[in-house]
C-alpha cells in the first residue's frame, strides 16, 4: 500500500496535473509558516502529514514543508529533490534562500549552487526581455534581505529569549510575537542599515531602477526601498552635489528629495511620493500633497523626468486629487 502511495506521488510530480504559474506577479513574498508538529520538532510525524496531503492534492506547500521535514532530518538529497520541484512550480522562491532549516544542505556545495542558479534563473526568466539582470539580481538578493525580520522571521530559527514574553501589548494582529529590545537593536537595525546601503549604491551605480531596467517586480522593490529610505540632510546633499555634476540618476534624486520634504513634514516638490489614503469610505493609492502643483511637470522636465506626473500616477494606478488642479 504503502508503495502505491509512492507511485501515485511520483505520477502527480510528473504529470501536467499542475500547471506553472506565473513567477514574481507579486513584490509581496510568498511564506509558508512552520506547522505545529514542526514547532513540537515533530518532523517524522509532519514529513507524513505532507506526503498523505500531497498523494491527495498537489500544492507548493506541501513540496515546501515536506522539504523542511526532510532537511531538519538530515535527509539533504530527499530535501533538495523537493526543492527542486517547489522551484519548478512555484510562483516565489526567495523564501528557500532566507530558510535556516536549509543551511545544513550548503554542505553539498555542488547541489545547493545548482538550486541556487536555478532559482535566480526562474527569477529572470519572468522579466521581460532587454532589462539589466545584474540590476535585476541585485534587487531581487535586496528583497530577500529586507523581508528578513518581516516576513521571513518565522524561519530564521530565532530563539524563545530573542521574543518578549506575551503581554497586553500583543495582539491577535500580529503573526509573530514582538522582538526584545536588545534583539532589535543588535539584528534587526544592522540589518537595515545593510539594506539601506546596499540600495544607495544600487541608486549610485545603475539610478532608479524602473520598469525598463528591472522589470516591474524590480521596480516595485525600488520604490519601497525609497519610501523605507532613511534620508539624512548629509545624504541629501552628498546626492544633489553628484546631480549638478550630472553623477545622479534624475528620477533617483527627485525621489530622494521628496522622501527628505515628507520626512520633514512638507509638501513633495517632483511629485513622486505616493500615499493610500481614504476617499468616500475606500482607501486608494494617491500622490501625495505637492508644493506649487501648477508648475509641477515644468519642473520635473527641467531636471530630466520626462514622464510627466500624470503618466506617472496612471502607471502606477495611483489618483491625482481634483483639488490639486484648482
Amino acid at each position: 500500500m504503502r508503495y502505491l502511495k509512492i507511485l501515485f506521488i511520483l505520477f502527480l510530480l510528473q504529470s501536467n496535473l499542475y500547471s506553472q504559474v506565473v513567477k514574481y506577479k507579486s513584490d509581496l513574498p510568498v511564506v509558508y509558516y512552520r506547522d505545529s508538529l514542526q514547532k513540537a520538532g515533530e518532523y517524522k510525524l509532519s514529513l507524513q502529514n505532507h506526503l498523505s496531503s500531497l498523494s491527495k492534492e498537489f500544492t507548493c506547500e506541501a513540496l515546501y514543508k515536506i522539504a523542511v521535514n526532510y532537511a531538519e532530518l538530515n535527509l539533504k538529497d530527499s530535501a533538495l529533490y523537493y526543492l527542486n520541484l517547489y522551484v519548478d512550480h512555484s510562483s516565489d522562491d526567495r523564501l528557500i534562500l532566507a530558510d535556516k532549516a536549509f543551511e545544513p544542505l550548503k554542505d553539498k556545495k555542488a547541489d545547493w549552487h545548482k538550486l541556487e542558479i536555478k532559482i535566480k534563473n526562474s527569477y529572470l526568466k519572468s522579466l521581460p526581455d532587454n532589462i539589466n539582470e545584474n540590476l535585476a539580481l541585485e534587487l531581487f538578493e535586496l528583497s530577500i534581505l529586507q523581508n528578513l525580520y518581516e516576513y521571513y522571521i518565522d524561519l530564521l530559527k530565532m530563539p524563545n529569549s530573542a521574543f518578549e514574553t506575551k503581554n497586553e501589548m500583543e495582539s491577535s494582529m500580529f503573526s509573530n510575537p514582538r522582538l526584545k529590545k536588545e534583539t532589535y537593536t543588535e539584528q534587526v537595525l544592522p540589518n537595515i542599515m545593510k539594506s539601506e546601503n546596499i540600495f544607495k549604491a544600487i541608486l549610485q551605480k545603475y539610478g532608479f531602477p524602473s520598469v525598463e531596467k528591472a522589470g516591474v517586480f524590480g521596480e516595485n522593490i525600488a520604490y519601497k526601498s525609497i519610501m523605507k529610505l532613511n534620508v539624512s540632510e548629509q545624504y541629501l546633499d552628498s546626492v544633489e552635489n553628484l546631480f549638478n555634476k550630472k553623477l545622479f540618476d534624475p528620477l533617483a534624486y527627485a525621489m530622494i528629495k521628496d522622501n527628505y520634504l515628507y520626512m520633514k513634514d512638507k509638501k513633495q516638490e517632483f511629485g513622486t511620493l505616493l500615499y493610500y489614503c481614504e476617499n468616500d469610505s475606500k482607501w486608494e493609492l494617491s500622490l501625495y500633497p505637492v508644493s506649487d502643483f501648477k508648475n509641477l511637470n515644468q519642473r520635473r522636465k527641467e531636471i530630466g523626468i520626462l514622464e510627466t506626473v500624470e503618466d506617472y500616477a496612471n502607471r502606477r494606478d495611483a489618483k491625482i486629487p481634483k483639488s490639486y488642479y484648482k
